[in-house]
């Protein structure tokens, strides 16, 4: 991720709630780039805040999971930012009752040029009630 497309996603994950609503009202952020935006500002941020960020060994390791793993769910790139979000399965829906559980969390984001980036549960050491450090098939 070039140090552009970092601002880009700094600043969408940094804007409120009342600025995401009119964004998302004038037609300028798609829905999963809300989501995305909502869900990193409540649970991953208090988790980041409290608790840190995991130690890059273990956010590397964590991502390489992540890519090799068939229900990593690539999205299309955001309106405000030229990355696409990698969900656990698809984005937002909790799965994780079924043979194969997927969360539907942020695993990583993808720039332009293909490189992966830990991101959400990847990326976090621990995690608050309502977010997750673990991956629902156990693989870490």
């Amino acid at each position: 991720m070039n140090p552009t497309e970092r601002r880009q996603v700094r600043r969408l994950a940094s804007l409120g709630s009342r600025e995401l609503a009119r964004l998302w009202r004038a037609g300028r952020l798609d829905c999963p780039s809300a989501w995305l935006a909502l869900k990193a500002a409540s649970c991953f941020r208090r988790s980041i805040r409290d608790f840190g960020l995991a130690q890059p060994g273990v956010q590397q390791a964590r991502l390489a999971t992540c890519q090799a793993c068939p229900c990593a769910s690539v999205g299309k790139p955001g309106r405000l930012a030229a990355v696409s979000v990698v969900s656990c399965g698809p984005l937002g829906v909790d799965r994780t009752g079924e043979a194969e559980p997927t969360c539907g969390c942020i695993v990583a984001v993808v720039d332009a040029g293909g490189s992966w980036s830990p991101a959400g549960k990847t990326a976090i050491e621990r995690a608050h009630d309502g977010c997750s450090a673990d991956c629902p098939q156990g693989r870490f």
